[in-house]
């Protein structure tokens, strides 16, 4: 991740049951050794989610283009999946193996169609943490995470608003939620560019 010009190089997200072409994305996932600090690509292996958690897109085996190689082998990369550990772990206080699944997301919006960054609606992954961070917002309004407790009931709203700015979230506790987005005044289109990292203890 030396640059943001590999979020200019997603793939449509062809599995939208809503019909919807606003997604793009690439996705990898790592198995994480905590005994031998190390951390290995697993390649091809799809994304799954059970339906009482995606109730949208949930159900089926997913296959989307691997994360570049130089994106996964970048500093920043690579820090922000340490730093991940390092605070999960704290957390716990001890060492784990971890099952890491990493997306990169851009949300397009124009003047015709709204875009959905979260278009299963409230919901939480099925994993054991979530790492969420801002790439980029360009001529954009919306885009409002929200956050709530297992019963749906709503306790916090925030903006990712500057490239770098994150959430950490306990999927356990928390579900979550982002509005949609649609071009800012004067402008045809727009997009949200995120990363996120899902970390399932193992």
């Amino acid at each position: 991740m030396t640059n943001y010009e590999s979020w200019n190089d997603l793939k449509v997200d062809n599995y939208m049951n809503d019909g919807g072409h606003y997604r793009y994305r690439r996705y990898s996932v790592f198995r994480y050794d905590g005994s031998q600090k190390n951390l290995i690509e697993r390649p091809g292996e799809p994304h799954y989610q059970y339906k009482k958690f995606n109730v949208l897109n949930g159900g089926i085996k997913r296959y989307f283009e691997p994360i570049k190689a130089e994106i996964q082998s970048s500093l920043v990369f690579v820090k922000i999946i340490s730093l991940c550990i390092n605070a999960f772990e704290e957390i716990s206080t001890r060492t784990k193996d971890w099952h890491i699944e990493a997306h990169q997301f851009r949300i397009m919006t124009n003047a015709q169609d709204f875009g959905f960054p979260t278009p299963e609606g409230i919901h939480r992954d099925g994993v054991t943490y979530a790492f969420i961070m801002l790439v980029s917002r360009k001529n954009i309004i919306g885009g409002e995470s929200h956050l709530y407790d297992n019963q749906k009931r709503h306790f916090f709203s925030y903006f990712l608003e500057n490239s770098l700015d994150c959430t950490f979230l306990d999927d356990a506790k928390l579900m979550h939620s982002v509005s949609a987005i649609q071009p800012s005044k004067d402008a045809q289109e727009g997009y949200r560019d995120t990363l996120v990292i899902t970390f399932t203890e193992l």
